[in-house]
């Protein structure tokens, strides 16, 4: 492996690994600072280490799946976190957590049913979604107001979770990087078409 092709599989470990640090930061009492800083660190991670891969040539279906894990794993743990963190701020909005939870979790078993294995689309919806599910959890972790910044998250989840469902219910074939959902349906029929010929 050239020392460029590392550099996304590094940027991945990174996010992974910073998913345990409001865990570590109170178990060990450490300033939530350190947690609150690694968000930005992790969204910048997760921008670049496709786009780095992308330009050096170096995508592979493993390096998808892994940044897909890696995203899951940070914001799985820094939701559990702030659920069970500031409870009596979020518990308002439960109904409409579960609700999106729940919305998700057809989403991926849908993509799994269908192509047996979850959706990379990369939709501009999911990085509008991911930029402010961001900004959410550094406000809860910063105590700040967070009220815009859940309607934008839910707002936003739901919107890219219909649109991921759509795309997949259109798109004959698993396909990557697709921008928004036209472009998705789009593709998949020319990868059907090219196997044809």
């Amino acid at each position: 492996m050239t020392p460029i092709a590392r550099v996304p599989w590094a940027l991945i470990w990174f996010r992974a690994g910073a998913a345990f640090l409001p865990w570590i930061c109170s178990a060990f009492g450490w300033p939530m600072e350190v947690a609150l800083y690694a968000i930005p660190l992790a969204l910048l991670s997760d921008i670049f280490d496709g786009k780095i891969a992308r330009r050096y040539g170096t995508v592979t279906v493993l390096l998808r799946r892994a940044d897909g894990w890696a995203d899951n794993a940070f914001t799985l743990s820094y939701t559990a976190f702030v659920l069970i963190a500031r409870w009596e701020v979020l518990e308002p909005y439960l109904g409409w957590i579960i609700a999106l939870g729940l919305f998700r979790a057809a989403r991926a078993g849908l993509d799994f049913w269908k192509y047996g294995r979850g959706s990379a689309y990369h939709l501009y919806a999911a990085k509008a979604w991911g930029l402010a599910y961001y900004t959410f959890l550094a406000l809860v972790l910063a105590e700040g107001p967070f009220d815009f910044a859940m309607l934008a998250v839910l707002v936003l989840g739901f919107v890219n979770t219909t649109e991921g469902i759509v795309a997949t219910l259109m798109t004959p074939v698993w396909i990557i990087d697709a921008p928004h959902v036209f472009a998705a349906i789009k593709k998949g029929r020319q990868a059907v078409q090219n196997t044809k010929l």
